[in-house]
């Protein structure tokens, strides 16, 4: 790899925002990680998101957001608010390109919302499925019990009726148990949405994150894990399904994860900043805190872990930066960087 890639990712001419309107969820996944202990962003929050954006706006060349949680749909009015504000903004400067995502479980992707969401520029989604509806319903259960699946297959159908342009990526989580499942899974979408390029399909394997059942999960074995997920793509592709490699939250095309470029956040409800969706409550992922005047107080010394990839051309933390980083600690005393305004210790 070139050093051109590594430069991009320490560029300051792209704010990507992976933000989370609310840390709750409709859905409780047996293999969720999530402790669903913060609610909805305040006022104070999304008035702090809304004046980082304002202050960036005229130095950067791409808005990217993309949104997460929780189940970010949860917090429709937030979510419009902060995205139309988006929108003016870049009305205002013609110059920047603004992109939006959303990972969601979809069961309140409604044909209504999806359209609104296009209208404010969030075309790529991301929506989880587990296999046929008795398999995915023991695993991908409501808030209160009962299953998932019919509500997510009716939007997906509706979705697909939709003339616009737009990407869905399915992720198929497997587990040594959902084979037969998610054969099944493939020729049910292979008729419905198989041929329609807006649709796609990726295979992740389920691991254990420190979620409460992590020791229960049925985990494929380390040595079968890539002859399963290689038989399975090769089966989606003999159906005609278009099968995705996992791009979400990389805006631009940036090489490896999200968290290894600099100009890259996590906003959490209450205001905290982090690199990583999945190691949510590391400490080393607790980078700092949006600022009501829209500045980002950074321990540098933290963010420089994240980045090591990039600053030392380490290709395995580029692609994983949270791998080895997770283990450590930060040397030296914390200090805070305000970035946007004065510097603070």
């Amino acid at each position: 790899m070139s050093s051109d890639p590594y430069r991009a990712l320490l560029s300051t001419r792209l704010l990507h925002l992976i933000l989370m309107p609310t840390e709750q969820c409709n859905f409780r996944c047996v293999y969720c990680y999530e402790d669903f202990l913060a609610g909805q962003m305040p006022r104070r929050v999304i008035e702090a998101v809304k004046a980082l954006m304002a202050r960036r706006i005229s130095r950067i060349d791409l808005l990217s957001l993309d949104w997460f949680g929780g189940e970010p749909l949860l917090a429709w009015p937030i979510l419009q608010e902060i995205q139309s504000f988006a929108c003016e903004l870049v009305r205002q400067h013609p110059a920047v390109r603004l992109t939006g995502a959303m990972t969601t479980n979809g069961s309140l992707l409604s044909r209504r919302r999806f359209e609104r969401l296009l209208e404010l520029g969030v075309r790529s989604f991301h929506i989880s499925l587990d296999g046929t509806r008795d398999t995915h319903d023991t695993m991908r259960q409501r808030l209160g019990g009962g299953g998932s699946f019919d509500a997510i297959w009716r939007n997906l159908l509706a979705l697909r009726r939709s003339p616009e342009s737009f990407e869905v990526t399915l992720r198929l989580h497997v587990t040594r148990d959902n084979r037969e499942a998610l054969d099944e899974l493939l020729l049910l979408l292979a008729g419905e949405i198989g041929g329609d390029r807006r649709f796609s399909v990726m295979f992740k394997a389920i691991r254990r994150f420190g979620g409460p059942n992590d020791e229960y999960l049925p985990i494929i074995p380390a040595e079968q894990e890539g002859e399963m997920l290689g038989r399975l793509v090769g089966r989606a592709v003999e159906l005609g399904l278009h099968e995705e490699q996992d791009v979400f939250a990389k805006p631009g095309m940036l090489p490896g994860c999200y968290a290894a470029a600099l100009s890259s956040y996590v906003v959490r409800s209450n205001g905290d900043l982090a690199k990583c969706t999945v190691a949510l409550d590391h400490p080393n992922n607790h980078i700092g805190t949006l600022q009501p005047d829209g500045t980002v107080a950074i321990d540098s010394a933290k963010m420089t872990g994240w980045l090591r990839g990039a600053l030392n051309g380490e290709e395995k933390s580029i692609q994983c930066p949270m791998r080895g980083w997770a283990d450590e600690a930060p040397q030296g005393e914390p200090r805070l960087v305000r970035i946007g305004g004065a510097a603070a210790t």
